[in-house]
């Protein structure tokens, strides 16, 4: 028994019977906005004390420290059509925090308030201490509306005005669990709702099955999100579709919208109705009430339209306006020889040109860009970000404000202002939004003026693990195989931006599992990891690669990272540390995989020094995927059929372009790549001073899958299209 029966408030006749069961599971909410899930020992009204059951661990607390304890299991034998009994009631605690729920009746005990919450046909307990109760009254304002009166969602909301009507006659819950819910909008079939039900028998809670559904990528998000509006009687809105109230949409900056994954649509009534993923989480509808200081009225949307309103929204380059200012305070341009306009404003003082300059950054980084590009044409400037491997052309403005913007990169990069006739590079770091981000800068004078390319390296993103790369499972293994040994140089080859570093990084991850030494030595340091030492390039004082290799082989290293092998030194020095017992990890820029032996024997690294070191080289490519939101299939030209050595009969898909990819018909990128492991019969060949026809015949003969062959496989199976299979070939 929890208590003494004689402070344990019995449910009124038809709520069911009195709840005797030891050890009940609960929900909490604390009064520091803290929740959890909690076996409940002991409760004691008279003491003022609770006892928990949480995480393996017993503890006592006072009931003051709570705001309310909700039981998990409801009362038993409840009689049919308690819900069309229960009435509104609404509480409200001292720091304004309001709660309202659906209850039978309300009856205080020993200071305690005993709620006897209704819903789906049955009653819960949920305790409320007074402590902090400032009051608590039943709602006659939205008490239970005749039954013709309430609506039944079957559309998606696309307006203000409908949604408005809507909250005005108010919304029956269809009281269908989800899966019964997206069975009935056809949104399972008959075999998929089966192996659910399967999967989820016995007690399981809607929140649970929604993220399970969602976490599989399998049923499509909006169907999920229309299901849970639909079983719990709150209008589904397409919020990227409707225009919201300014006068919302004030009660809340960027940071909170993105953080909270709300977007502000309007008022009704007293209320603000936001558009939410979860309503039920009770955290962030807190953090709203407290924020506003008025009550919340959510409505359901799903993480893509709320992702691209809040794009929409608050994208710092979606209005003309910051342009315009930037370009009124610019004065009358005095064109130099070099086809630059100067201005007073060159040192980057004027706020617009400030300004304009930090909003570039923001929406670059809030787009996830990994480059910007700001290229001076003869009539016009064009600010282009480069976003999953795809150029896009974000804005054009006028020439005239050129020279103050550049003149403001280069004081952000510590660069000479005064200097528009040659190249010069430029570094710096910045806080965005609570990321570290490091900007690249490069600089370079054209006829037109000086062009600007700014790389966005986002050094707090989490690192990927070996098997986000984009290896198959064979291929896994054996890279996971070559980088646990004890010894050897492994090499992972591509042009620049082939996604080198990353499969590094994945590889440091992975070793740095172990109980290892880990030394990297990098130009520049990209990500920051922990318990691994990593070295800074400083050319300007002559701390080259070669230099810093050298002073780290008596650092006593098991793994050493070289971020790229440039010359004979640094090749040397690393085929050296791989011969006495050490992991070296580096890159190097070839084509292919069996070309970087051919460029090692060129670098003057001697066959016998190859042999002994090189275990493997891995050359990769990046591809762009197909967006998942808009492919669809397409008949390549029958020309690039026949040069890729497919069947013209073969299906192909491909993005046709959408809001989620830009219009770009792609999203988001992976690796395509070709693993040589240097074997016996590759190392009798190196001796032989062979041609690089030779090397990759033999890498085949020994099963050396081609990074073609891979990106083509890609293809067939509809990741990424033949367009870009053929992009990536190699010859």
């Amino acid at each position: 028994m929890l208590s003494d029966l004689s402070s344990w408030c019995s449910p009124p006749d038809g709520c069911g019977k009195d709840m005797t069961l030891d050890q009940p599971p609960v929900s909490y909410f604390r009064c520091d906005q803290k929740g959890g899930s909690a076996v409940l020992l002991t409760f004691d009204a008279q003491e003022g004390t609770v006892t928990l059951f949480e995480g393996g661990k017993k503890r006592t607390d006072l009931l003051s420290d709570y705001r309310a304890i909700v039981f998990s299991d409801p009362l038993l034998d409840v009689d049919s059509d308690v819900e069309q009994e229960a009435r509104c009631y609404e509480f409200v605690f001292s720091d304004k925090e309001v709660f309202v729920s659906r209850a039978i009746a309300v009856m205080e005990c020993e200071g305690v308030l005993h709620v006897f919450r209704v819903h789906d046909d049955n009653v819960y307990r949920v305790i409320i201490p007074r402590t902090h109760l400032h009051q608590y009254h039943e709602k006659t304002s939205t008490s239970p509306v005749v039954g013709e009166k309430l609506q039944s969602i079957s559309v998606p909301i696309t307006s203000r005005s409908q949604l408005g009507e809507m909250l005005r006659g108010g919304l029956l819950p269809t009281r269908r669990n989800i899966l019964d819910q997206m069975r009935h909008n056809e949104s399972l079939t008959e075999q998929e709702y089966s192996q659910l039900k399967i999967e989820f028998q016995g007690n399981h809670k809607d929140t649970d099955v929604i993220q399970y559904l969602l976490s599989s990528g399998v049923y499509a998000e909006p169907a999920i999100q229309f299901a849970r509006a639909q079983s719990i009687g709150l209008p589904y809105v397409e919020v990227d579709q409707l225009e919201p109230d300014k006068k919302a949409i004030a009660l809340f900056d960027e940071t909170t919208a993105r953080n909270l994954h709300i977007f502000p649509i309007m008022f009704h009534k007293d209320r603000v109705v936001v558009a939410m993923i979860n309503p039920a989480d009770y955290g962030v509808m807190t953090q709203l009430r407290f924020l506003v200081g008025k009550d919340i009225e959510p409505v359901v949307t799903n993480e893509r339209a709320l992702r691209h309103a809040i794009d929409n929204l608050y994208s710092p380059l979606s209005s003309d306006e910051i342009f315009i200012q930037a370009e009124a305070s610019v004065e009358p341009d005095v064109v130099h020889d070099g086809g630059t306009p100067e201005t007073d404003s060159d040192q980057g003082s004027d706020k617009p040109t400030v300004r304009l300059v930090a909003n570039i950054l923001s929406d670059a980084i809030n787009k996830k860009a990994s480059d910007i590009h700001i290229r001076p044409q003869e009539k016009h400037v064009d600010l282009i970000f480069r976003i999953n491997g795809s150029l896009i052309t974000i804005k054009r403005f006028s020439r005239s404000m050129l020279s103050s913007l550049v003149s403001r990169i280069k004081i952000i990069g510590q660069m000479n202002v005064a200097e528009h006739r040659l190249p010069q590079d430029g570094r710096t770091h910045l806080k965005h939004s609570g990321k570290d981000v490091d900007l690249r800068i490069s600089i370079l004078p054209s006829v037109y003026g000086e062009s600007v390319v700014m790389r966005i390296l986002d050094t707090s993103a989490g690192l990927k693990g070996m098997d986000e790369i984009g290896f198959s499972e064979s291929d896994q293994e054996k890279f996971a195989h070559l980088i646990n040994r004890s010894s050897g140089m492994i090499l992972v080859t591509g042009p620049t931006g082939s996604g080198k570093s990353t499969t590094l990084y994945a590889a440091l991850k992975e070793i740095s599992k172990r109980n290892v030494n880990v030394i990297t030595v990098e130009d520049p340091v990209e990500y920051h990891m922990p318990d691994i030492l990593q070295v800074q390039v400083k050319s300007k004082i002559d701390m080259t690669f070669a230099r810093v290799l050298r002073q780290m082989l008596r650092h006593d290293p098991d793994v050493i990272m070289v971020g790229e092998i440039r010359d004979r030194e640094t090749a040397l020095i690393a085929s050296e540390s791989a011969l006495t017992g050490h992991i070296v990890l580096s890159t190097l820029h070839t084509n292919s995989a069996s070309l970087t032996i051919s460029r090692l024997l060129e670098m003057g690294i001697e066959p016998y020094m190859i042999n002994s070191s090189l275990a493997a080289v891995l050359a990769q490519r990046l591809v762009r995927t197909n967006c998942p939101h808009c492919s669809e299939e397409y008949r390549p030209d029958p020309a690039m059929c026949d040069l890729m050595n497919v069947s013209h009969d073969d299906v192909f898909y491909k993005g046709k372009g959408c809001v989620d990819c830009m219009q770009t018909g792609v999203l988001g990128r992976r690796a395509v790549y070709e693993l040589l492991q240097i074997g016996s019969e590759m190392r009798r060949l190196i001796v032989s001073d062979p041609n690089p026809v030779q090397l990759e015949e033999l890498a085949r003969k020994e099963g050396m899958k081609p990074l073609t062959e891979c990106a083509v496989d890609l293809a067939k199976q509809g990741v990424i299209s033949l367009d870009e299979a053929y992009r990536v070939r190699l010859e």
